[in-house]
């Protein structure tokens, strides 16, 4: 039987998407984030780019590791 294909990862940050200039003004951030997944079977290290659902989750299409692991990683986002 063939392995099931897993499941993107979706994860969320710890930042909002709005902030105000230094003249008080609203300007609304992009809401790109830089994402670097390790792996922490084989520490193979993945720096993806992702974009923010409405759910309020960080989308990158990530599935698996190159040593078939879908689960077991360490996960930093950054803000672009």
């Amino acid at each position: 039987m063939a392995k099931a294909k897993p499941e993107p990862l979706v994860l969320k940050p710890a930042v909002s998407g709005n902030t105000k200039t230094d003249r008080g003004e609203s300007s609304v951030k992009t809401n790109r984030y830089k994402v670097v997944i390790r792996c922490r079977r084989c520490g193979e290290r993945f720096i993806l780019r992702g974009r923010m659902t409405k759910e309020g989750k960080v989308e990158t299409g990530f599935r698996q590791c190159l040593c078939d692991n879908d689960s077991d990683f360490d996960i930093r986002i950054e803000e672009l």
